[in-house]
């Protein structure tokens, strides 16, 4: 481990809240992602797993953010639907 840094991203796709989190000053270590990214883990496997408890245990890790999975049936990828329409 090169540095201590507050902010860890899992499941971070591109890493942009990572990115953001850096540019307000927050030490941030790069986004962990199973495809992306400069850390892969996958953590069904149980040795990556291990590996992040560590960083956490370790102190190395002061807050962590778990995104959930962007994939087909995520509602990021549909078109927003208005709130409410005016059809009077």
């Amino acid at each position: 481990l090169r540095r201590a840094a507050c902010f860890l991203e899992v499941f971070a796709g591109q890493g942009t809240l990572s990115a953001a989190v850096s540019k307000k000053g927050v030490a941030s270590w790069p986004g962990i992602d199973l495809t992306t990214g400069p850390r892969h883990l996958d953590l069904a496997v149980r040795r990556d797993f291990k590996k992040l408890l560590k960083l956490i245990r370790d102190g190395h890790v002061r807050y962590v953010h778990f995104a959930t999975p962007c994939s087909s049936f995520s509602a990021a990828l549909r078109e927003p639907t208005p709130i409410s329409t005016n059809s009077s």
